[in-house]
């Protein structure tokens, strides 16, 4: 039996229901039919964005930030579409996309590092606000992406690029959200996932302390 969510998945109308997946697409000429696209089918079209490219890749690099992509792409439909989060999100999976692609099209091989600096770089708080016509500091207010970088900085495991899931899923990470964790521990092992938020909140904690 289908859960909820793998239901949602086949829904059709996802362009209509979530707009800002459309932007991906300008990477694709092909036709199709927007109005019916389903986020399963969407999900095989970014996959036939990125094939072309992974010949002169690292298969497996690309491969993982491609699923990354997808893991947030998917779990994008269960946040609130007015939440700070949300849009937070939707701003970084655009946005992110487009690094993604021009790393794939550089002629100079991008590391894994290189890559989530870039990403790193490009999440900011002011951005992000202007984008959406939010207030100063709402976008900070919510995710702390001061002390995020911060605590990215001292991570030691491999796949930084999960940290990413975590800062935007956090709440289903922490409930042990089957659809979440399961995609996510082939990559971070559950001692990995506890010790970035311990330096992520740490660094939270300590700004309060700063402040006061």
């Amino acid at each position: 039996m289908e859960s909820n969510f793998d239901e949602a998945l086949k829904q059709d109308n996802l362009l209509t229901r979530y707009p800002y997946l459309e932007y991906l697409l300008k990477y694709y000429s092909p036709s199709f039919d927007k109005k019916s696209l389903s986020m399963n089918e969407y999900l095989v079209i970014l996959k036939r964005i990125i094939f072309p490219y992974k010949e002169n890749s690292d298969v497996k690099l690309v491969n993982k930030t491609e699923n990354i992509f997808h893991i947030m792409i998917k779990n994008s439909i269960r946040l609130d579409k007015d939440s700070i989060l949300f849009k937070s999100l939707s701003y970084f999976i655009q946005k992110g996309f487009d690094l993604f692609i021009s790393a794939l099209k550089a002629e100079e091989v991008v590391s894994a590092k290189q890559f989530n600096k870039f990403l790193l770089d490009m999440l900011n708080s002011e951005n992000i606000e202007k984008n959406f016509n939010l207030n100063e500091g709402d976008v900070e207010n919510c995710l702390k992406l001061i002390k995020f970088k911060k605590a990215m900085k001292k991570v030691k495991f491999a796949n930084k690029i999960v940290c990413f899931i975590l800062l935007f899923f956090r709440k289903f990470v922490e409930e042990k959200d089957k659809i979440i964790i399961e995609e996510i521990n082939k990559y971070i092992k559950e001692k990995d996932i506890s010790d970035f938020y311990s330096m992520y909140d740490e660094g939270v904690q300590k700004n309060k302390e700063d402040e006061k």
